[in-house]
């Protein structure tokens, strides 16, 4: 038996119906059809409906953007409540203990947004701290009991997490009206641990992580490198032009925009891979020669 609805409704078109029965996650705002007469609160639950009424799913409502609702479940009788989000942690986890060699689970993506029914969420884990950016104004939300469950279910299963870094230095908030924003999140009852950077391993080699800002960064056409041992940032000074800096220059100015990449197009990248394909080929017959 369904449970009694108790959240605004929207009612949106066919062709949103058409997506939503197929799987597809969100509710976009050219497609709703009617909305309740009292605006509800941003970041709110909301029901979908079909244009007969049917009911399609519940998700977060973002009254800033284009994506006006993010589903999180299609079962009409789901409780939102803190064991519901325990199980959707606790479901995410056991998925990487099943895709994921032991030695790797320290170092992996924890919740990928929508794949994990996490809309807007993204969680790293580097060893002992969790790193997370947030783009959803439902999600951001969530965040004072969803992210203490993140430490509480990786702990229970015998793993240590000592801290959460929030990195939500991300234009993108800006479409959910959410500030940007970078810092620990304080875990009740736990210190935030004192430095930015951690060590992962991976395939049995040792690696140093600064989740709080990258080893090299390129921003307004300057970059900066931020060394593992000296705290101050420097901007290296190339001595001349030579192969090596005409490759980094060119790809600075492709990412900035500043030109556009017409040396190595779509084609070349293809013919690539088909070179690529034809050499494991070939290995994989002692050597014979195949054709391109």
């Amino acid at each position: 038996m369904k449970s009694e609805r108790t959240y605004p409704v929207y009612k949106v078109n066919k062709h949103a119906e058409g997506l939503l029965v197929g799987g597809h996650p969100w509710v976009y705002e050219n497609d709703i059809l009617e909305a309740p007469g009292t605006e509800p609160e941003n970041g709110t639950l909301v029901d979908v409906v079909s244009p007969k009424g049917a009911y399609l799913g519940t998700g977060f409502l973002s009254l800033q953007s284009k994506i006006r609702v993010r589903l999180i479940s299609r079962n009409a009788n789901d409780t939102f409540d803190t064991a519901f989000w325990r199980r959707r942690v606790e479901y995410a986890w056991a998925y990487r203990k099943t895709v994921l060699e032991p030695a790797d689970l320290s170092a992996c993506r924890f919740i990928f947004g929508e794949a994990d029914q996490f809309p807007g969420l993204t969680v790293d884990r580097f060893n002992n701290v969790l790193v997370t950016q947030t783009l959803s104004v439902g999600m951001e939300k969530l965040k004072p009991m969803l992210f203490p469950l993140l430490a509480e279910v990786l702990r229970a299963d015998g793993q240590t997490i000592d801290g959460i870094y929030e990195r939500n230095d991300e234009t993108l908030r800006a479409k959910e009206g959410l500030e940007q924003n970078k810092g620990w999140f304080a875990l009740p009852g736990r210190p935030t641990p004192a430095q930015t950077w951690t060590q992962i391993r991976e395939n049995g080699v040792l690696y140093r992580v600064d989740f709080e800002k990258a080893s090299v960064v390129f921003e307004d056409g300057k970059v900066t490198v931020y060394p593992d041992r000296d705290p101050a940032p420097y901007t290296p000074k190339l001595e001349g032009w030579d192969g090596y800096t005409n490759e980094i220059a060119f790809f600075s100015d492709v990412v900035s925009g500043k030109i556009t990449n017409e040396r190595n197009p779509a084609s070349s990248a293809a013919q690539t891979i088909r070179v690529i394909e034809r050499m494991k080929a070939s290995a994989d017959a002692a050597g014979k020669p195949q054709c391109i």
